[in-house]
């Protein structure tokens, strides 16, 4: 840290401490109305909703809110749902942009691997759903191999996240598992 920003946080320390503080009640919101939007998603369905979480910042800088959902963890282990948030000053609400992950265990679903991925190449380019997708899905991983999904909501708002969230959670349990 050099001397300038030394300087600014001994200044502002007060303020820094609250805008930590907000950003953490921001989250915590955040991660209960996605859980809110999750279960909603499965009970729809007819399938266990417990739903475990975790948080974590990417290497990119983006926040993380993982899903686990305990009925999709007795078909695919680790498969999660996640909504990120991050800088983006083209935000319709701010200066917060969001996308939604999937990634599935790509040892558990081989066999319907292309299946899969023209199912979301389907339902994205449809206007059935609040979410698209441009991008192909990807592998990423180290010991253990993930087929990687991305959409994003057709309202770029936070509520359109928790809406777009929702609903690929639920195409998720339609058709993967």
């Amino acid at each position: 840290m050099n001397q300038e920003a030394r300087t600014l946080v001994l200044q502002s320390f007060q303020l820094l401490k609250q805008a930590g503080e907000l950003l953490q009640q921001f989250e915590e919101e955040l991660l209960q109305e996605g859980v809110s939007r999750v279960t909603s998603a499965l009970a729809e369905t007819g399938v266990d909703t417990a739903v475990s979480t975790r948080s974590q910042t990417w290497a990119n800088g983006y926040r993380a809110l993982r899903f686990f959902l305990a009925n999709w963890a007795q078909t695919i282990p680790e498969a999660n749902i996640t909504l990120a948030y991050f800088q983006d000053m083209d935000a319709a609400d701010g200066a917060v942009g969001f996308e939604i992950f999937l990634y599935l265990n790509r040892a558990f679903i081989q066999e319907r691997q292309e299946a899969i991925e023209n199912a979301f190449h389907e339902a994205g380019a449809s206007n059935r759903y609040a979410w698209s997708c441009a991008e192909k899905p990807w592998v990423e991983g180290g010991k253990t191999s993930y087929l990687g999904f991305k959409v994003w909501a057709d309202s770029y708002t936070r509520e359109g996240a928790l809406r777009a969230l929702g609903e690929f959670t639920q195409w998720a349990q339609m058709v993967v598992f």
